[in-house]
Order: C-alpha cells, then structure tokens, then sequence
C-alpha cells in the first residue's frame, strides 16, 4: 500500500511538471530535453521488459545531470519522474526503495 502511495504521489508530480511553460534554465535546458525525449519515447513507445530495461539505462543519465547541475529544480524533478516511472515498472519490494528515492527528488525540486 505504501508503494502505491508513493507511486500515486510521484505520478501526481509528474501531471504537475507537464504543464505548459514548465523549462528549465541556464545550461541545463539540453540535458533536460534530452532526459525528457527519452522517457517518454520508453515510457510510450515501449512494452513490458523493454520498456523496463530502457527506464533502468535512463535513471544514471539522470543522477549525472543531477550531479552537473545539483540546484536545477526541473532536473531533480525530473529524476524523480524518471525513478518513479522505472519503480513502476519494475513493480514488487525491489521499486520501494527506487519510489522513496523519486519521492526525495521531487521534493527536493519543490
């Protein structure tokens, strides 16, 4: 139950952050479109295992774009969104920790 809550939260953010006008500054506008591009191409474009294994490959290009630009908020949101996602679909105990660690970023980007 606490991981469906998690992952209700999570999703919650996300509706929030894809509203129209949400960018991103500075240096970190490529990056972010680049994490942004790739999510929804394995989010919508992908099934089951694939679309796991491509969520999987994302979270560290997120953590490094977090750790290039550690006070970019639309970063840190987005590597909540990222985590949420692959927690998801990954499904079971193993996404726990990956939604609490989604659950961290994305109120560290509030």
């Amino acid at each position: 139950m606490k991981l469906k809550s998690l992952l209700l939260g999570a999703a919650l953010f996300t509706a929030i952050a894809a509203v129209p006008g949400y960018a991103a500054t500075g240096d970190d506008i490529p990056v972010l479109q680049s994490l942004q591009h790739e999510w929804a191409k394995a989010n919508y474009g992908l099934k089951d295992d694939e679309r796991e294994a491509a969520l999987k490959a994302l979270v560290p290009k997120a953590e490094a774009a977090v750790s290039q630009f550690p006070q970019s908020a639309p970063l840190l949101a987005w590597r909540g969104i990222i985590m949420s996602t692959y927690a998801g679909a990954k499904g079971g105990l193993g996404a726990l920790d990956l939604a609490k660690s989604a659950l961290k970023s994305l109120e560290a980007a509030r």
